[in-house]
């Protein structure tokens, strides 16, 4: 039996359904609700990937992120069932020259998501 690494993951949540895999080019991509994200960073870690794109952003107010645990799977004949964490953060900004910010500069909303990985070809 041949094996290969999952490149293509179908997610949803309570709230979100994601798609992340490659485009057409074979770059990473997410689509959050049917919104396209196309610059989308991957670190690898001991857990899985982090696959992380700015979702939201209102300049010197917030920026918004999604970061998706992209847990390594292996198919061999069709899509793998799996389950991860979407992690949605706001990250507090301020004006250039202004005061620091006091407090919690990142808020975390984190959602339960389920679906299949599979791999396609690119």
């Amino acid at each position: 039996m041949s094996l290969t690494p999952a490149n293509h993951y179908q997610l949803e949540g309570a709230n979100s359904t994601i798609v992340y895999g490659p485009d057409i080019a074979g770059r990473p991509h997410i689509v959050l609700n049917d919104r396209v994200f196309d610059e989308v960073s991957v670190e690898p870690t001991s857990a899985g990937e982090l696959a992380t794109a700015v979702i939201d952003l209102a300049p010197d107010v917030y920026t918004k992120r999604i970061t998706v645990l992209i847990p390594p799977v292996h198919v061999s004949a069709g899509p793998q069932p799996v389950e991860t964490i979407a992690v949605f953060s706001t990250h507090r900004t301020s004006a250039q020259g202004t005061q620091p910010l006091v407090g919690q500069l990142i808020e975390y909303e984190i959602e339960i998501v389920k679906g299949t990985a599979d791999h396609i070809l690119t």
